[in-house]
């Protein structure tokens, strides 16, 4: 008579918490507390497919002791394994995380999805017969049914049971022979994913003159689930079906019974589907557009020809080039303006800038043909280190000009995109196989399209001129040498293709029904495990050759020119800007230095005339200077030309100063007074001066006449 509220449904309860709450109708405070505890994990398995206590449905076997043991069930066929309590199992959770097999960093991905067991004769969602206790049954002994289990009704996937892999072994059992594959009789045209041995190389599989990854791939599926494959040729009814393609008639041959699937690298096109299933995509093929690599056009001139000159360099690069060469120019000027008369004979300063930002640009143009020499030790520094940034931007910008040169012969195209070509209305040559599938994507290209059953047809129809442009697969084109048997020499001279694929199709193996999930799932397994990869990568490297011949020469629409960028040129740049920086500098320090050690000797006139002791050490001074005349000469007055007008200026300063003294007068109000006739005899006896300590001897008699 009494019952929980209705706010609980005890189908949808567990039946531990369902026992709990029987026991105890009238316990309110209970009621709530395992409500609270348990009713929302509880309810998560699906209805459809309630979670059971076998031991409450009549659970029994040789894996099973007592529920309330440690040991309640115990793995194994003859129940000699590991133990499991009496709750293993029971609703929906995570059971297995504390097993030994789920410790560690390794653990399997069904160690943390939640699972319960389940009466297989009411459960409507995925379930299997429990592996670890298989002699263990619930219900009567006459409609005994296995312990069973299913993560699907917890709201999680199978990841325990390779339930597919049954599946196809089950399949083997019940066919009561080996599996039947079939082969198109032309190779793959990337050259590894289908291969027909030579007559001297020994078999790989089953005895078959077929190999490739698709074939391992196969092969290792099969092996996998313990079944065994026999090779079927295809029946005279599927080459009638498809004359033309062999892979299309290895899809009838599925398809009609004869095989039970085809190892091949088959596209899963709309007009394929229509009659035979399709394992799950293996790999995927990239369709490019092929055209001819010369415009006949091409001469006629265009406002883009203005800006061909400056492409090997990028705007960037550009950009540092002129701010290196104004740089250099005024570097240039800074240091060689007032000691170079040769290279500055106008004295005017803007036209000696001007023609220094002349001889630097000039030197870039010209591809380091420099006509100019510079005098100081710092303008040599800046001139070499020019010179090698020079000779390393030319050589660049030459071996760029001549790689564009090289491919524009091949780039300079007619036809830069499928629907450009559409638009002009081009004839077009491509595969039978993929006709349909291509005209269902671009409806217009249908009265264009011409049908050829290979890529070697293709190619030799468009030297023929019957079409303008091909599409093929990327791998074909990377392969031409080997699928032309004349050479593919010349189609990799006079095409090309663009690099943006056209059209995309997934290559798949023809399968039968029976067969299609379990296949899918075993091949899907293997490429998410990079399995298939390393198939792939042997089959590539034991099948294809490098030849080199063709190598990807695809371009892209837009005839990207191959450019130096700011990275290529800024090294020599910089280095030039570096040391040209430092020559200024130490330049403009000798000039310092050299001022400051002549500002004394320009002052002597000025000094306050010396003592008696003083007179004797300039004596003393003024024979050495007059012996280190002697040795070193005075230069000629012509020699340059500022030295007389400096003289000129020492001599005013001194005959004022020495007037000053006379009188005894401050020597600032004389400075800026002129020079009257009376002075010039002064003038003139001073101007003698440096002529005559020339000849003077060390003698004092020689010093008292250069001083008077």
């Amino acid at each position: 008579t009494h019952r929980p509220p209705n706010l609980l449904n005890m189908r949808t309860l567990s039946p531990v918490v369902a026992g709990v709450l029987t026991m105890k109708p009238h316990n309110g405070i209970l009621l709530m507390l395992v409500y609270g505890i348990f009713g929302t994990a509880a309810q998560e398995h699906s209805p459809e497919c309630a979670c059971i206590d076998p031991w409450l449905a009549g659970l029994h076997g040789s894996n099973l002791n007592n529920r309330n043991s440690d040991c309640a069930f115990q793995a194994g066929a003859d129940g000699d394994g590991i133990c499991y309590s009496g709750s293993y199992g029971l609703g929906c959770r995570a059971h297995d995380q504390t097993q030994d097999t789920c410790i560690g960093e390794q653990r399997p991905k069904w160690c943390d999805l939640r699972w319960c067991w389940v009466d297989p004769r009411t459960c409507l969602r995925p379930h299997d017969s429990s592996s670890f206790f298989p002699n263990a049954s619930i219900g009567n002994l006459e409609s005994a049914t296995p312990l069973s289990y299913s993560y699907e009704t917890c709201g999680n996937l199978n990841f325990f049971n390779d339930r597919q892999r049954e599946a196809l072994a089950r399949f083997g059992e019940m066919v009561g022979r080996p599996i039947r594959v079939s082969f198109p009789t032309a190779n793959a045209g990337n050259g590894y994913f289908l291969v027909t041995l030579d007559d001297g190389e020994s078999s790989r599989y089953n005895g078959t003159r077929r190999a490739g990854s698709y074939v391992a791939l196969g092969d290792r599926v099969l092996r996998a689930s313990g079944l065994d494959w026999v090779e079927v040729p295809l029946s005279n009814s599927s080459k009638a079906f498809s004359p033309g393609s062999s892979y299309t008639a290895c899809c009838h041959e599925v398809a009609i019974g004869n095989a039970d699937i085809c190892f091949s690298n088959t596209w899963a096109t709309p007009a394929r589907r229509v009659f035979v299933s399709f394992t799950s995509e293996i790999d995927v093929d990239e369709f490019l557009l092929v055209v001819f690599g010369r415009d006949a056009g091409s001469n006629s001139f265009s406002w883009s020809s203005l800006k061909i000159p400056f492409e090997p360099f990028s705007p960037g690069l550009w950009g540092l080039i002129v701010l290196v060469c104004f740089y250099v120019g005024i570097a240039y000027f800074a240091i060689e303006f007032f000691w170079n008369e040769d290279q500055f004979s106008n004295r005017n300063l803007l036209n000696g800038f001007n023609h220094s930002l002349f001889i630097s640009l000039h030197a870039f143009l010209s591809g380091g043909d420099f006509h100019f020499v510079p005098r100081t030790s710092a303008g040599k520094f800046v001139f070499t280190t020019f010179a090698f940034a020079v000779l390393v931007l030319v050589a660049s910008y030459t071996a760029t000009v001549t790689t564009n040169f090289t491919l524009d012969s091949q780039r300079s195209i007619a036809i830069k995109s499928l629907e450009t070509g559409i638009e002009q209305g081009a004839r077009f040559c491509g595969l039978d196989a993929i006709k349909e599938a291509m005209f269902a994507r671009y409806p217009r290209l249908a009265p264009l399209w011409s049908s050829f059953p290979t890529a070697i047809e293709m190619l030799r129809a468009m030297g023929e001129g019957s079409c303008q442009a091909i599409i093929i697969t990327r791998d074909n084109w990377r392969n031409l040498k080997q699928l032309d048997e004349e050479g593919a020499g010349p189609h990799c001279v006079s095409k090309v293709a663009l690099d943006n694929p056209v059209f995309y199709l997934s290559n798949a193996m023809p399968v039968s029904p029976d067969l299609q999930q379990s296949m899918s799932w075993a091949m899907t397994s293997l490429i998410t495990q990079g399995i298939y990869e390393e198939i792939k990568q042997q089959a590539i490297e034991e099948f294809t050759e490098d030849s080199g011949v063709c190598g990807i020469s695809a371009v892209t629409e837009q005839q990207v020119s191959s450019q130096l960028g700011v990275a290529n040129g800024s090294g020599a740049i910089v280095i030039t800007f570096l040391i040209t920086t430092s020559a200024i500098i130490y330049h403009f320090l000798c000039e310092v230095l050299r001022w400051r050690r002549q500002r004394p000797q320009s002052n002597q006139v000025l000094q306050k005339p010396p003592s008696k002791t003083g007179r004797l050490e300039q004596k003393l001074n003024r024979r050495e200077r007059i012996a280190a005349l002697a040795d070193h000469p005075a230069p000629r007055p012509n020699e340059y030309k500022d030295s007389d007008l400096r003289l000129m200026s020492e001599v005013m300063e001194a005959r004022q100063l020495s007037v000053a003294r006379a009188r005894g007068q401050g020597a600032s109000h004389l400075l800026n007074q002129a020079l009257t006739v009376s002075d010039i005899p002064m003038l003139v006896k001073l101007l003698q001066v440096p002529q005559k300590e020339q000849r003077l001897t060390s003698s004092e008699s020689g010093a008292a006449i250069a001083i008077q």
